[in-house]
């Protein structure tokens, strides 16, 4: 049988295609804390490259909220001043990045970022010796910036429950709300239900979903977890407690 052209064309250029990792970097540390004063209004962070190959990193900043469902929403700020906004690195070297704020102070309540380093795609793509194409991913970092008045404090409670029916089970459903001014990660918290005089912890097992979560001041958060079945029907009263 004869080869369509496009076909044999196809067959004598195939080559494997191999994924690697695009030259190792950090960003340090993962979370800052800008204030209202003046000398608390510049931090600094550290791109370091711990590879062999030169890297280059670029830098930017983005205000942050998040859905009642636990995913961020990202948005262009000029909040921020990132000196130098893109570097080079070479092999084993660390360089020291400027982030200063200068957006409007706030009252009451900390405003949340992200401070984002991309890698830029330099040499993206290669070719081996033994004709395999090795694709570059590139890599980046997201760490956690907040802009905080003094003595601001988290205050999460649970806003509201309801419970419904799904192919796991019964699923109690928590709103949880933080009026508080500062962000809190949920990590730990014991969750207290009452009915009439029954009173029952939820289990630490079906409270995992809260581990990864930080509720940002002023921001809502909906959970599910499973119905506890030696709680009696009737309204239910929720507690949160916190180790620290």
């Amino acid at each position: 049988m004869k080869l369509k052209p496009r076909v044999a064309l196809l067959l004598s250029i195939a080559v494997s295609l191999i994924t690697v990792a695009a030259s190792a970097f950090e960003l340090s540390p993962m979370e800052q804390e800008f204030g209202n004063r003046p000398e608390q209004s510049s931090r600094t962070f550290y791109v370091i490259n711990e590879d062999s190959v030169a890297v280059a990193v670029q830098l930017k900043a983005v205000a942050r909220t998040n859905r009642t469902d636990g995913s961020e929403i990202r948005t262009p700020t000029n909040d921020f001043v990132i000196y130098p906004q893109q570097v080079m690195l070479g092999p084993n070297e660390k360089r020291a990045v400027r982030v200063t704020y200068r957006g409007a102070k706030p009252h009451g309540r900390e405003a949340s970022y992200r401070l984002i380093a991309e890698q830029l795609p330099v040499n993206a793509a290669t070719v081996n010796s033994s004709g395999n194409v090795q694709i570059k991913y590139l890599m980046n970092f997201v760490a956690s910036m907040y802009v905080s008045p003094e003595g601001v404090q988290p205050k999460v409670t649970v806003e509201s429950l309801s419970s419904f029916n799904s192919a796991q089970g019964q699923i109690l459903q928590m709103n949880l709300v933080n009026n508080g001014g500062r962000h809190k990660v949920l990590k730990g918290v014991k969750v207290i239900l009452r009915s009439g005089q029954t009173e029952v912890e939820l289990d630490p097992q079906s409270l995992k979903a809260l581990d990864t979560i930080n509720l940002l001041a002023g921001e809502k958060i909906s959970v599910g977890v499973p119905y506890p079945t030696n709680l009696p029907a009737g309204p239910v009263i929720a507690e949160l407690q916190f180790l620290d």
